[in-house]
């Protein structure tokens, strides 16, 4: 079994990975405006780093762009950040299909 925190609020994934081994986290801009509503004011490319110093596993982040070119370029950022541990959730709408197929000719993981 493995777990994922479904979750962007740091604080909250920090505790839980002290507690059980985790699996990863999943993000998505729902989870992160939530977080940020709790006081968490970092932008999504600041906690993906927090996160990767935090905690171990896979890190699912979801681009919240829903052009094109800026949701692809904040997929690559985000597999940039660490290609082995990062993976980009990417949404099911058109643009989203889009971008899926451009990363995945390109041997991405999504």
């Amino acid at each position: 079994m493995a777990l994922y925190v479904d979750s962007a609020y740091i604080v909250d994934i920090v505790r839980v990975a002290e507690t059980v081994p985790l699996a990863g986290v999943t993000t998505n801009p729902t989870i992160l405006l939530a977080a940020r509503e709790r006081g968490q004011t970092q932008p999504p490319e600041s906690v993906l780093g927090e996160l990767l110093r935090s905690v171990g596993g896979v890190i699912f982040m979801q681009p919240g762009a829903t052009d094109d070119h800026e949701m692809y370029q904040e997929a690559l950022a985000y597999i940039q950040a660490s290609p082995e541990r990062v993976i980009p959730k990417i949404p099911m709408t058109h643009v989203g299909m889009r971008v899926a197929k451009r990363l995945k000719h390109q041997g991405r993981r999504i």
